[in-house]
């Protein structure tokens, strides 16, 4: 599994996860953002930030495009398998840790939750169709 087929899938997922983050978190929750004040960074704050998060999409998008890597199913319907399989992960470890810890409401949380669901089916979808196995 040649690093450099990996990498491409990765840097494709990311480019996409920016967007869908941009639409989805950035524009279409950003009302229920700002309403659980004092939980999260301020716009300023948040972008002086963004570099540290980027890095970290681009971490997690190597690791995806690496664990699809090593699986033995391709095309679209694997996609949104191993999307769905990394949704499930990110709802329980992320989404659903945060609310059991951090003082969110109950809608930021769902809305987090149907969030992410969307992001890594998306990232699932854009690494299967990006990644193409050695011959």
């Amino acid at each position: 599994m040649p690093a450099i087929r990996i990498l491409i899938a990765a840097l494709a997922a990311t480019i996409a996860d920016f967007g869908y983050g941009y639409a989805v978190y950035g524009n279409l929750l950003s009302s229920s953002f700002a309403a659980q004040t004092g939980i999260y960074r301020g716009v300023e704050a948040q972008m002086a930030n963004m570099p540290l998060g980027a890095l970290g999409v681009l971490l997690a998008m190597v690791a995806a495009a690496t664990m699809f890597a090593r699986g033995r199913v391709r095309g679209l319907a694997a996609g949104v398998s191993f999307g769905a399989l990394m949704a499930m992960f990110v709802v329980g470890a992320c989404v659903l840790v945060n609310y059991a810890t951090i003082n969110i409401t109950a809608a930021h949380g769902a809305l987090m939750a149907a969030a992410a669901i969307g992001e890594w089916l998306v990232v699932g979808v854009v690494i299967s169709a990006v990644y193409r196995a050695p011959a």
